[in-house]
């Protein structure tokens, strides 16, 4: 092991520490870094942004997976660390399958509200036109008798109808009992058939959320290590102290001294791809 003390610039640093972590280091003896900015609060440090937007893809990620009717597959062995270019691509598209999942998910419990809802109505109206056949046969008797409070006016009739569970109907029964004083006629009809969610519609909808889901599989994996792999450069980032103009990063760490030129070709092809975009 040798200690190493090293000054980045800011702007290759990024470049530097992409190319450290996509080559394979020896996963026994990985380098020990030094917080050089212990005294610095984490909502202080310089990529505290960037590290907040990882955590963010990366909790995006997680709510598809969570979706996936199936576990999804292991990620591709050693997948490359992106470029800043790529994971704003990624970024974007991250975002617009969640939005694309939750808008679809929405739909269609949209749809399976609203057909439930329809069917209610159409069943309520079924039922209560025998309630209201059953009146008018006895209208003419119904008219002939007045109905009187205590204070001997006519009294008002009214009705209320509507779709209640089937377990919840004594509670119901008792609850208008007490609101109306017992002044109250109360008849139910079961629902022969048991409400079912529509088929055609439904089914589009939900064999689209699940191609899309399935296409999102193959590669959510990579995403995911490739989130946490950025999410890591700037934890290192934030490790390094600043020197005084705050232009140039200083790290230092302890390296296996068979691992010093993957170091070193590290740091040099980051400064070169740096200048070179």
């Amino acid at each position: 092991m040798e200690a190493i003390k090293a000054d980045k610039s800011t702007d290759a640093a990024n470049n530097q520490l992409m190319n450290y972590f996509g080559v394979k280091v020896r996963p026994h003896k990985p380098p020990a870094l030094y917080f050089l900015n212990p005294h610095v609060n984490d909502f202080q440090r310089r990529y505290v942004t960037e590290v907040r937007r990882c955590s963010e893809m990366e909790r995006k990620l997680r709510w598809v997976s969570g979706e996936l009717p199936e576990p999804p597959p292991p990620p591709k062995p050693s997948p490359r660390v992106l470029t800043p270019r790529e994971i704003n691509i990624l970024e974007e598209r991250i975002d617009y399958i969640e939005s694309e999942i939750q808008e679809i998910t929405k739909n269609a419990q949209n749809l399976k509200t609203d057909y439930l809802a329809l069917i209610e109505l159409k069943i309520l109206i079924e039922k209560t036109q025998t309630f209201f056949q059953d009146h008018s046969a006895h209208r003419k008797i119904s008219a002939s008798v007045q109905i009187y409070n205590n204070e001997g006016a006519i009294g008002h009739l009214g009705f209320i109808a509507g779709v209640v569970a089937t377990p919840r109907v004594p509670s119901f029964e008792r609850m208008l009992w007490r609101i109306s004083h017992g002044n109250i006629f109360f008849k139910q009809a079961q629902i022969d058939e048991p409400l079912k969610d529509p088929v055609t519609v439904l089914e589009q909808t939900e064999n689209h959320r699940r191609l899309v889901l399935t296409n999102i599989a193959r590669d959510i994996s990579t995403w995911m290590v490739a989130v946490r792999k950025e999410k890591a450069i700037y934890h290192t980032l934030n490790m390094f102290s600043m020197d005084i103009v705050k232009k140039c990063l200083i790290a230092e760490c302890w390296v296996p001294r068979q691992d010093l030129h993957i170091l070193q070709n590290a740091l040099d092809n980051g400064v070169v791809s740096h200048l070179s975009r």
